[in-house]
């Protein structure tokens, strides 16, 4: 009995061995919070990383009432023959150690970008620390390394904005899209899909927006606002789309849950504005005559938000018309944005994606020239589906009563 204590203090001491202790921490004081990352090509052909970095004091002065004593983040800049001896020169001027985890946002030049984005993937996909859900967009008719200068005003880390704006837009009003590292590198490594990236653009005074005293101006000199989406081709940015056809593809990707479509009334191109609550877009694969077809079908539920020519919104006959109006005109632009595509010669919508999940054996005699001769002749068959729930706090305008 008297041995026991003696044999469980042995095998204490044995376990203490097998524990490592905190070899690997980190002080926060010796971490650089890399927050958002740029790439571009230089002139002489190397690859150009600006690394936006946080400030973490100057964030705690301004959350905690206080006034900042300079800006939130801070730009550091590299270049090197790749991205790894990129990275491997900014040690040479930032004096803590690089830390990924907390970088949300990847912008690439648009410049970059038509040469080809897949190499520059390929290393964040493989380092642990970076996280394959930072979202990624494209400077649009810029650099990366300028747009990560600029400062913003209410979102005190710009990053925070383009990440809101890209979330909101994507929800409430279509035609933006909130792309991510392992969803790019999903399409593309799927067969009969190609990826689609959002982007930013630049507006005003790049100089003045890189400075602190821009924030003290009610209307900031420089602005970064969300642009149109970039479509690409086996890696390469070729062309951008804006507008309904962006909406359009958005809605067939399943992105946008709500929107609004302005309608032509008693002459007044934009009499009535339908606000999209709800949509449900479906698409399916056939094959007619052995060869495949993509019928498009959307459902959108909403309601009348603003009226500024008279109408009775509670006659059945005047609802049954705007429903045919609403019907028309998103058949209309979902069919347009379909032959857009298609001259562009890039399968953004998954449809290839479709047809090898259904009709592998068809998948094999297409998927060679699908990009080039399949898509562009394939298909396709829209149909619209649209209600008007109702026309919020008042059915008839309040122009129908007034006096003449």
């Amino acid at each position: 009995m008297k041995i026991r204590p003696f044999i469980l203090s042995i095998m204490m001491i044995c376990m203490l061995s097998l524990l490592s202790g905190c070899w690997g921490q980190n002080e926060l004081s010796n971490l650089a919070l890399v927050n958002a990352m740029g790439i571009d090509r230089t002139k002489d052909g190397q690859i150009l990383i600006t690394f936006q970095i946080i400030n973490a004091q100057n964030i705690a002065s301004v959350q905690g009432g206080g006034v900042a004593q300079g800006p939130t983040v801070t730009i550091y800049q590299s270049k090197g023959g790749n991205l790894l001896e990129a990275n491997r020169q900014a040690t040479n001027k930032i004096s803590r150690i690089m830390y990924y985890s907390h970088a949300n946002l990847l912008v690439i030049g648009e410049e970059l970008a038509k040469e080809g984005i897949y190499p520059l993937l390929d290393a964040f996909e493989r380092d642990k620390e970076f996280r394959n859900t930072t979202t990624v967009i494209i400077a649009r008719n810029g650099r990366a390394s300028n747009f990560l200068k600029v400062l913003t005003p209410i979102d005190k880390i710009p990053t925070d904005k383009v990440n809101k704006t890209l979330n909101n837009a994507q929800e409430l009003s279509g035609g933006k899209l909130k792309s991510v590292v392992s969803g790019i590198i999903e399409d593309a490594t799927t067969q009969g899909i190609e990826p689609i990236i959002g982007s930013f653009e630049m507006v005003g005074n790049m100089k003045k927006g890189e400075s602190q005293d821009s924030l003290n101006y009610t209307d900031t000199p420089a602005h970064i606002v969300s642009s149109d989406l970039g479509l690409f081709k086996h890696g390469k940015l070729i062309d951008w789309v804006g507008g309904y056809r962006a909406r359009a593809i958005t809605w067939m990707l399943k992105k946008t849950e709500g929107t609004t479509v302005p309608l032509k009334w008693k002459g007044s191109p934009y009499a009535l504005d339908y606000k999209v609550k709800e949509s449900e877009p479906n698409i399916s694969v056939t094959l007619k005559n052995g060869k495949p077809h993509v019928n498009v079908t959307l459902k959108v539920i909403g309601n009348i938000e603003e009226a500024t020519r008279p109408i009775s919104l509670k006659d059945p006959k005047q609802l049954s018309q705007l429903q045919m109006m609403i019907n028309h005109k998103l058949e209309n632009q979902l069919e347009d944005t379909v032959h857009y595509v298609q001259g562009q010669k890039t399968d953004v919508f998954g449809f290839g994606e479709l047809i090898y999940r259904k009709y592998p054996g068809v998948w094999k005699t297409m998927s060679k020239n699908w990009d080039d001769e399949g898509f562009p002749n394939l298909s396709v068959s829209v149909h619209v589906q649209s209600l008007v729930r109702h026309s919020e706090l008042r059915s008839d305008p309040f122009t129908s009563n007034i006096k003449e």
